[in-house]
């Protein structure tokens, strides 16, 4: 709601403690009006000489309040942070964003690239005088100072793919909990290398039951990701994910997230012991159990042909705090004929990998991502990154061309320019709501297309490989919403109007009627559910 003086609101004088005004309880130093201007002239002019149309995405730091606060009135751009938290663009990712671009800490100038590349930010809004270790995410051959004025110096990153992109890049699927928030460990790791933004787009699955999604769905993913992952049916889930497989598609599996992951063993028991549960196809390991390898990679194994190069003495330790880190572990013995481990120690297994008919599969036991972010191993993540590559196969995209065109703020068309061949998609860094219907076009053919949450919050869809789109219009359709709401409204409303008139003119017989048959059907509840405690005591006696 709207906040307003306390002493404006009727009785205020009794809740002090002394006489005052309202004058004297004002605050002294206020804004005059509500269109208050920040930018001084000189400012306001430098500034026009940058591309600042409607499609171009800015990122402005956090210490430049001012600046934020009056944007809108010099410029249609699109800005990442705002003034009010009702109308930034990503409230849930502008913590990541901010932090990575401008706080200090540890993020690296591959990590602003890709923050940078995900929300299609072309100017960066710094202070100048940045520290170091900031200033150092944003390297000469990345980014050009586009501008310097009134202690603000704008950054221009050579490398932007703008708000939106049409590519065949491979698009990869994340199924796991949303309650537990299983996709932020693994977006946050996609960011600090472990899956690029120009290799793949990242979704973020609806629903953690495998069951929810079907086999045509999948087959428009390169990759599935099972993490804080469940289901209803298990024999028909893994059947399905061994058909993926067998005809081309590629899954990563981690059973490492106790209680979460469906899959992650059983137990314990009144002694405290875990005991193996039975793992089917796809998976590369028949059973595992839940315990541990030991505090140290100390004689552990990688193998070289997945993820060559990795340097395990730099990959966090198998430690939480002093205690072991508790992982789901197999057995080399325990590898199915078509499997190897990539990550071993002694006859233990924690990361096992093969192919499978046309696709490959990747299974891990640790938990990786969160034991990953734990660590803030970067050599953790250049693993990941190996995993990935293997499962991918390394093949190469296609970038198309678009022009947009958004004539609101609840609609946008793209035209396409180019197109690209295979499974391609439409990523656009626009805020994800279930609102949005999206709908390809090809002469006066229309077809409707799923919209799906990916990258930091954003959007993306699947072209029809059906028909030859010429473009794909987003709306914004709410009218179901308004629907129920205006219903919700009137049905209030004649209820309301109905006990009034009920109360002036029958003199509430029409209430009395609904107290009694309300009362007779709770009496009638109340007596079934004694009759069934007395039938419950009546067994125990016997």
């Amino acid at each position: 709601g709207f906040t307003i003086p306390f002493c404006k609101v009727p009785g205020w004088e009794n809740e002090v403690g002394k006489s005052m005004t309202c004058d004297d309880y004002m605050p002294k130093n206020t804004v005059d009006h509500a269109e208050a201007d920040f930018w001084v002239p000189s400012f306001t002019q430098d500034v026009e000489k940058l591309d600042l149309s409607s499609n171009t995405r800015v990122s402005v730091s956090p210490y430049l309040g001012w600046l934020t606060f009056s944007f809108t009135k010099h410029s249609v751009a699109s800005m990442v942070s705002a003034p009010s938290g009702q109308s930034i663009i990503n409230l849930e990712w502008l913590g990541i964003h901010d932090n990575t671009l401008f706080l200090e800490g540890e993020h690296s100038a591959d990590e602003a690239s890709e923050i940078a590349k995900w929300f299609g930010t072309k100017y960066v809004f710094t202070q100048l005088g940045l520290p170091l270790s900031v200033a150092a995410r944003f390297p000469a051959d990345r980014w050009t100072v586009a501008l310097v004025s009134g202690g603000v110096e704008v950054k221009d990153f050579k490398n932007s793919t703008g708000v939106v992109s049409l590519s065949n890049k491979p698009s990869v699927l994340l199924i796991g909990s949303q309650e537990k928030r299983a996709y932020v460990p693994f977006f946050q790791g996609a960011i600090k290398g472990a899956l690029s933004f120009d290799e793949a787009v990242v979704v973020e699955g609806k629903s953690e039951l495998i069951d929810d999604y079907s086999a045509d769905e999948l087959r428009n993913f390169a990759v599935v990701v099972l993490r804080g992952y469940s289901y209803r049916d298990k024999n028909a889930s893994w059947s399905k994910l061994t058909s993926f497989v067998e005809n081309g598609g590629s899954v990563f599996v981690d059973t490492g997230w106790q209680y979460v992951d469906k899959d992650w063993g059983i137990g314990p028991d009144k002694e405290g012991q875990y005991m193996e549960i039975l793992l089917p196809e796809p998976l590369p390991v028949k059973k595992t159990f839940w315990g541990n390898i030991g505090t140290s990679w100390l004689d552990a194994k990688l193998d070289n042909s997945v993820v060559g190069g990795v340097d395990l003495a730099k990959v966090g330790q198998p430690v939480w705090g002093t205690l072991p880190w508790g992982m789901a572990v197999g057995q080399i013995a325990d590898l199915r004929s078509w499997a190897k481990p990539v990550l071993s120690k002694g006859n233990s297994v924690v990361i096992a990998a093969g192919q499978l008919g046309k696709g490959r599969v990747v299974w891990s036991g640790m938990n990786l991502f969160s034991h990953a972010s734990d660590k803030a191993s970067s050599e953790e993540y250049i693993l990941i990154a190996k995993l990935f590559d293997y499962l991918l196969g390394g093949e190469k995209t296609t970038v198309g061309q678009l022009q947009m065109v958004r004539p609101y703020p609840d609609k946008a068309e793209f035209r396409l320019v180019t197109q690209t061949p295979g499974v391609s998609n439409i990523y656009w860094a626009e805020t994800y709501t279930p609102y949005w219907k999206a709908y390809a076009y090809s002469g006066g053919n229309r077809k409707e297309l799923k919209v799906y949450k990916s990258g930091p919050g954003f959007m993306s869809v699947f072209m029809p490989t059906t028909m030859t789109t010429t473009k794909v219009v987003f709306e914004l359709d709410m009218r179901r919403v308004f629907i129920l709401a205006i219903a919700t409204t009137l049905s209030v409303f004649i209820l309301v109007t109905l006990f009034i008139f009920d109360s002036l003119v029958f003199n509430s017989s029409i209430e009395r009627s609904i107290r009694k048959l309300v009362g007779r059907h709770f009496s009638s509840i109340k007596t079934r559910g004694k009759k069934g405690l007395s039938s419950i005591v009546s067994e125990d006696e016997e």
